[in-house]
């Protein structure tokens, strides 16, 4: 009986055969291979998540260079100095982290510079900004327009200059 039976069916390996070595391996090749498969894509999905966060805190730290570097009427020469560096480590930053339309906007902002003009709008690439950190946080989509305020300089010692005086 053991000339007509199958390969599989003949004992093998301590009286077992190999179709019973099979039935009792394969659910654990099956849990190994499910296993690793498993610990690889938490690994993936761990760099992702983890690249995600970092260029959310790389675009983040942009956004907020750029609204310390506005400059504000009446502004004291070394004070616009400082804001104007910390434009240009923006700038270089978004370069190096930004999608191509933040570049495109960081780039209007350095034509606007060399071409010295007296008016530069810095809300397209704010806009960006926030559109891209907000995207790549899982963040709803921001319509509306980001708004600034500039307070001027000379407004501010005059206000307490009058409530000094009223006291």
């Amino acid at each position: 009986m053991e000339g007509n039976a199958p390969w599989y069916e003949i004992p093998w390996l301590f009286g077992f055969t190999v179709s019973q070595a099979w039935v009792f391996l394969s659910p654990l090749i099956a849990g190994g291979f499910a296993v690793w498969l498993n610990e690889l894509l938490r690994r993936s999905s761990e760099k992702k998540r983890k690249r995600e966060e970092w260029l959310a805190i790389q675009l983040s730290g942009a956004f907020e260079l750029i609204c310390d570097a506005l400059e504000h009427p009446g502004m004291p020469a070394d004070t616009a100095f400082e804001r104007k560096l910390k434009l240009e480590k923006a700038i270089n930053l978004l370069h190096l982290y930004g999608d191509e339309r933040i570049r495109k906007a960081a780039n209007a902002i350095v034509d606007g510079y060399e071409k010295n003009e007296k008016w530069i709008l810095y809300t397209p690439l704010l806009k960006e900004l926030r559109d891209a950190f907000r995207s790549n946080m899982g963040l709803d989509a921001a319509t509306e327009e980001v708004r600034t305020i500039k307070f001027a300089f000379g407004q501010a010692s005059k206000s307490n200059e009058e409530s000094e005086a009223k006291k």
